[in-house]
Protein backbone atom coordinates (compact mmCIF):
# COMPACT_ATOMS: atom_id res chain seq x y z
CA UNK A 1 0.00 0.00 0.00
CA UNK A 2 1.16 3.71 -0.47
CA UNK A 3 0.03 6.49 1.45
CA UNK A 4 -2.54 7.77 -0.51
CA UNK A 5 -4.71 4.48 -0.29
CA UNK A 6 -4.93 5.48 3.40
CA UNK A 7 -6.53 9.22 1.67
CA UNK A 8 -10.02 7.27 1.23
CA UNK A 9 -9.77 7.21 5.02
CA UNK A 10 -11.55 9.27 7.62
CA UNK A 11 -9.43 7.97 10.83
CA UNK A 12 -6.29 5.76 10.68
CA UNK A 13 -4.31 5.03 13.60
CA UNK A 14 -0.87 6.42 12.97
CA UNK A 15 1.95 4.10 15.13
CA UNK A 16 5.04 5.90 15.17
CA UNK A 17 8.31 4.58 17.63
CA UNK A 18 10.39 6.23 20.09
CA UNK A 19 14.08 5.62 21.07
CA UNK A 20 13.52 2.21 22.24
CA UNK A 21 11.59 0.85 19.95
CA UNK A 22 8.38 1.05 22.03
CA UNK A 23 5.12 1.66 19.66
CA UNK A 24 3.30 4.72 20.54
CA UNK A 25 -0.04 4.64 18.03
CA UNK A 26 -2.28 7.90 17.33
CA UNK A 27 -5.62 7.90 16.18
CA UNK A 28 -5.44 11.36 13.41
CA UNK A 29 -7.38 12.41 10.44
CA UNK A 30 -6.09 12.17 6.79
CA UNK A 31 -7.10 13.93 4.28
CA UNK A 32 -5.74 14.35 0.52
CA UNK A 33 -5.22 17.02 -1.43
CA UNK A 34 -4.02 16.54 -5.25
CA UNK A 35 -1.26 13.60 -4.90
CA UNK A 36 -0.21 14.27 -0.99
CA UNK A 37 -1.72 12.85 1.71
CA UNK A 38 -2.16 15.17 4.54
CA UNK A 39 -1.84 14.54 8.28
CA UNK A 40 -1.92 17.55 10.34
CA UNK A 41 -0.24 18.26 13.72
CA UNK A 42 1.11 20.53 15.96
CA UNK A 43 4.92 20.59 15.53
CA UNK A 44 5.53 20.41 19.23
CA UNK A 45 3.43 17.19 19.34
CA UNK A 46 4.89 14.10 21.08
CA UNK A 47 4.24 12.23 16.84
CA UNK A 48 6.06 14.46 15.56
CA UNK A 49 9.26 15.07 17.69
CA UNK A 50 8.86 10.77 17.23
CA UNK A 51 9.16 11.08 13.44
CA UNK A 52 11.67 13.52 13.27
CA UNK A 53 13.79 10.40 15.49
CA UNK A 54 12.60 7.85 12.83
CA UNK A 55 10.45 8.60 10.20
CA UNK A 56 9.45 4.98 10.40
CA UNK A 57 5.72 4.87 10.74
CA UNK A 58 3.08 1.79 10.34
CA UNK A 59 -0.58 2.95 9.28
CA UNK A 60 -3.49 0.84 10.31
CA UNK A 61 -6.97 1.65 8.62
CA UNK A 62 -9.57 1.80 11.71
CA UNK A 63 -13.14 1.94 11.24
CA UNK A 64 -15.66 4.44 13.19
CA UNK A 65 -15.70 1.97 16.66
CA UNK A 66 -11.39 2.26 16.39
CA UNK A 67 -11.19 -1.57 15.25
CA UNK A 68 -8.10 -2.14 13.25
CA UNK A 69 -8.42 -3.44 9.50
CA UNK A 70 -5.77 -3.58 7.60
CA UNK A 71 -1.99 -2.97 8.66
CA UNK A 72 1.00 -1.18 6.47
CA UNK A 73 4.78 0.19 7.18
CA UNK A 74 5.84 3.54 5.76
CA UNK A 75 9.37 4.05 5.48
CA UNK A 76 10.57 8.11 5.41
Amino acid sequence: MKLLDFASQEFVIFTTYKRDKTRIPTVVWITQNKNYSIVTAIKTAGKVKRVRTNSNVALCEINRNGTERIVDKISG
